[in-house]
């Protein structure tokens, strides 16, 4: 009857598991009295009725002409309390997402309906709610009476910034964040951290990074001595790792910063060597 899946791009493979569905209103009711059961599944929920000999469609159109409330309503709650940090959302809205199927931006492509978000002004419990018409279930089921519904979110892109705290003295006279196959970080900057520290400041600049439960790629603090010559060998010094594998972004912090008239968020992290 219905297959809804949530996909994530911040989670491994996509599967976002964080997201909960709760019937409210009549909604449990009408379920009850037409005999459709409810399962939740690792990254979305899934509607089975049993037809009986007139089929789904019939059941359907039933309901739809029937019913006192002709749509299904879900509460939507996040087990992740970073939800709206991680997730590309207008940054500190307190409104709800509404994900409703007969929303005239939703997109039906390849059997599936593509739901897209509304942000109400109101608050409310949960990050969201969804609304299921009886009407769009037929409008987008399949040959055999299955709607397939998705609802996708896209990783928040930050300026990574890293405060390196140099309380070993280490040298670090010619310092750079780098990775294989990626480019470096803009850098060093001396600053002064909040609490009265001083740091050398590297960060993404212009290049926002998206934000990963298990990130895909690493960065490494490296210091290359100065040199007053090449040496006999005619080779310049190597660099050195000083912190190898640096960590990575906390979506329970972030910032803001004054690029431009929009302003990116950061993600600040600090290192102790």
């Amino acid at each position: 009857m219905l297959s809804t899946t949530v996909q994530h791009t911040y989670y491994r493979k996509n599967i976002c598991t964080c997201l909960q569905f709760t019937a409210v209103g009549q909604t449990a009711g009408l379920l009850n009295r037409f005999g459709i059961v409810m399962r939740n599944n690792l990254n979305g929920f899934e509607l089975f009725a049993s037809p009986g000999t007139a089929g789904l469609t019939a059941l359907l159109h039933y309901i739809a002409q029937t019913a006192d409330q002709p749509v299904l309503e879900y509460q939507i709650i996040s087990t992740d309390p970073y939800f709206l940090l991680f997730t590309e959302l207008p940054f500190g809205q307190s409104g709800q997402l509404v994900y409703d199927t007969g929303f005239d931006k939703n997109r039906f492509e390849q059997g599936c309906l593509q739901l897209i978000e509304n942000i109400a002004e109101q608050p409310g419990t949960g990050i969201g709610t969804l609304r299921i018409s009886f009407d769009d279930l037929l409008r987008y089921s399949d040959s055999s009476g299955l709607t397939r519904m998705r609802i996708f979110f896209t990783a928040r892109s930050t300026q990574w910034q890293y405060y390196i705290i140099n309380r070993s003295s280490v040298q670090l006279d010619n310092a750079a964040v780098t990775a294989k196959n990626r480019d470096g970080f803009e850098g060093p900057t001396n600053v002064t951290t909040a609490t009265g520290q001083q740091a050398l400041l590297f960060s993404s600049g212009t290049q926002l990074l998206p934000l990963s439960e298990e990130p895909g790629y690493s960065y490494d603090l490296v210091n290359t001595p100065f040199s007053s010559s090449a040496g006999a060998a005619g080779k310049s010094p190597s660099a050195k790792v000083i912190y190898k594998g640096l960590p990575s972004p906390d979506p329970a912090r972030i910032g803001a910063v004054t690029m431009n008239a929009a302003g990116p968020i950061s993600s600040p992290m600090y290192v102790y060597i």
